[in-house]
């Protein structure tokens, strides 16, 4: 067990502080990634993952923020996106790809399930997912159908809920309230 598998929010403070506006606008490049680190490992650890999940910037073009590959568990977020764009829009892409994981994670859950429990109610949403991610629709080439798909749409969900998530624990903190 390595060290990424115990980051919590309240054992990565420092770092999760330079999620704030005035803070993160004085980061390097690579001092943002480096905290989206952070913020992932502790997406994997409360995700449950098994697997480490790897952040990184690129130039991915006009309509994408931020994308993830399973192969790799990676993240990348769009250079772009990372520069110039709030750190509350930037979390959440952080967030949401994070959940991308997770779904896929699931998929393998149902992919090696017995027959007879595939047709479990908590199976048919990650159903949907295998088929999403087996026949996926990018936001080039139609955006309609990419934000749509329930994946999109639950990662969208969980990353809103993760980036409330990671300002009230900032408050709490900044406040003396922080009880872990």
């Amino acid at each position: 067990n390595n060290q990424r598998d115990y980051q919590t929010i309240s054992n990565s403070i420092d770092t999760i502080l330079l999620l704030q506006e005035g803070e993160w606008m004085n980061l390097t490049t690579k001092e943002k990634i480096d905290t989206l680190q952070t913020v992932a490992n502790i997406e994997a650890h409360y995700l449950g993952l098994p697997n480490e999940l790897n952040v990184g910037a690129a130039n991915l073009g006009e309509y994408t923020l931020a994308c993830y590959n399973d192969k790799t568990h990676t993240i990348s977020i769009d250079l772009d996106h990372l520069e110039n764009d709030s750190v509350y829009d930037v979390l959440g892409s952080c967030c949401h790809e994070a959940y991308h994981s997770y779904q896929h994670r699931l998929v393998d859950v149902y992919n090696t399930a017995d027959e007879n429990l595939k047709g479990l109610r908590i199976y048919r949403l990650v159903a949907q997912y295998g088929k999403e991610f087996n026949d996926y629709v990018d936001g080039e080439s139609n955006f309609c159908s990419y934000y749509y798909q329930s994946c999109e749409i639950d990662a969208r969900d969980y990353a809103e809920s993760a980036v409330c998530n990671y300002y009230n624990r900032i408050r709490e903190y900044l406040n003396g309230t922080s009880n872990g």
